[in-house]
């Protein structure tokens, strides 16, 4: 198949999702495939956001070989009972175990070059939650970055951009201050967003914004309270706890200012063609569904997307 050649380099935006963010994953390697000189060489910026940002570094941290390390990362390494088990929901262990990805995938089975994402030419960045300022900050090498990356911090801040506080259940300690994942707040944040640049958003639901979605969420914080009441976990996150319960509609409030970009222009928004497993079990069948589900997304939509890109 012949890659396509862009006028013009674009943003990315990898959007969270926990086990379904290997939708995003899939979608993205298959557009490396898909362009001329691969993905890494025609983007502008990529942003991230929870489980989207570990997807986005794969990319900044070995442009080359993103595509043959993110298959192994969705269908291998991150199958492993010690990253997702949602039975755990119960237990003192986390459902999705966020250290395991990064100090044991990120730093030992598919080490993350420091050095490359550190002198990347390509523009990158996330948010994470500051728990003393209460607000989401972004982090990377953009000029809006708060808060730049080293080689001491880097694999903190990655950390803090998944840190869960339903899932993962705890905070970061970075510099005396404990951050944890933006996406508690909304899973997508709209300063992300560049008009000034053509951009994909890559969305792992295509129910984000609706009132079923909202109903979810609602849903996920009742089933907070009650383990918090009965079973006496998940005590110390009433934060979460709020935030769940809001996130759904403050989703249905951005996707609205989305879909008017959307209307304009400016972004093209990939999302899945069917509902996409979530946390569970037997985590293999599920995050390999999803990823090649994000690359048949993109093989259906090629010429759609190339059109946009370069108009």
């Amino acid at each position: 198949m012949q890659s396509a050649v862009l006028k013009n380099s674009f943003n990315l935006n990898f959007a969270g999702g926990g086990a379904a963010a290997g939708f995003s994953c899939g979608t993205a390697a298959a557009l490396d495939g898909m362009l001329s000189g691969g993905l890494g060489n025609n983007i502008h910026v990529a942003h991230g956001s929870s489980a989207g940002v570990g997807s986005m570094m794969c990319l900044i941290s070995s442009p080359d070989q993103f595509s043959k390390n993110s298959l192994q990362l969705w269908t291998s390494a991150l199958s492993d009972d010690r990253f997702m088990k949602f039975s755990n929901i119960v237990s003192e262990q986390p459902m999705v175990d966020i250290d395991y990805l990064v100090d044991d995938v990120f730093k030992k089975q598919f080490p993350l070059d420091v050095d490359n994402i550190l002198s990347s030419s390509t523009q990158y960045s996330f948010f994470v939650y500051d728990h003393t300022e209460k607000r989401n900050v972004l982090v990377g090498n953009t000029e809006e970055s708060e808060i730049h990356l080293t080689a001491e911090n880097i694999h903190l801040f990655i950390k803090a951009s998944m840190a869960m506080p339903f899932g993962y259940e705890r905070d970061v300690l970075i510099n005396e201050r404990l951050y944890s994942d933006a996406s508690a707040i909304t899973t997508f944040d709209l300063r992300s967003i560049d008009t000034n640049k053509k951009t994909l958003l890559l969305i792992n639901s295509n129910k984000t914004g609706s009132i079923n979605h909202v109903l979810f969420y609602m849903a996920i914080a009742c089933l907070q309270l009650f383990l918090m009441v009965f079973i006496k976990r998940y005590r110390k996150n009433l934060f979460s706890l709020g935030s769940l319960a809001l996130k759904g509609y403050r989703e249905r409030k951005t996707m609205r200012i989305l879909r008017n970009y959307v209307a304009q222009g400016y972004v093209l928004i990939i999302e899945p063609q069917r509902k996409i497993g979530g946390t569970t079990d037997n985590a293999l069948p599920v995050l390999e569904d999803n990823y090649y589900h994000g690359r048949e997304v993109i093989g259906s939509r090629k010429n759609e997307i190339i059109d946009f890109l370069n108009s």
